[in-house]
């Protein structure tokens, strides 16, 4: 996923979940990660991994959110790549084989404000403070 101009996006939240690709896999099975590798705007990356919740009697794993303030809330991206690995005893978490597969919705961003929206907005308070400031100032005297 790409944003659209220079200012980037934020990213606040997914919803996620695996999707056996296998029948008959053993309930409570933990399948693997959801992986989130985001570019910040201007420059470095940041890393998450989120745990998929365990299969069910019908090899499904439910859908999960994933707030992500804390891991991604405080810069400005502009994109994000999502994918996953599932559990190998022998390799940890991998890639591999294709087995990988997993479902997103609910992508929650936001666009970066321009710096004039910050401006308005500071010109605005000082005018009403400077409003107040003379009504206090006339009810004074």
């Amino acid at each position: 996923m790409t944003g659209s101009d220079v200012r980037g996006f934020r990213l606040s939240a997914v919803d996620f979940g695996f999707i056996s690709p296998l029948a008959g896999q053993p309930a409570g099975l933990l399948p693997g990660k959801l992986t989130i590798t985001a570019e910040k705007v201007g420059g470095g990356t940041v890393y998450a991994e989120l745990e998929f919740g365990a299969l069910d009697n019908s090899s499904a794993s439910p859908f999960l959110h994933a707030t992500l303030d804390s891991q991604f809330g405080n810069a400005a991206y502009s994109s994000v790549v999502f994918s996953s690995c599932v559990y190998d005893s022998a390799n940890g978490c991998s890639q591999g084989k294709n087995q990988a597969q997993f479902g997103i919705d609910n992508i929650e961003v936001a666009a970066v404000p321009e710096p004039q929206t910050y401006a308005m907005m500071g010109l605005g308070l000082a005018a009403i403070g400077l409003l107040a400031r003379r009504r206090r100032a006339s009810h004074n005297a």
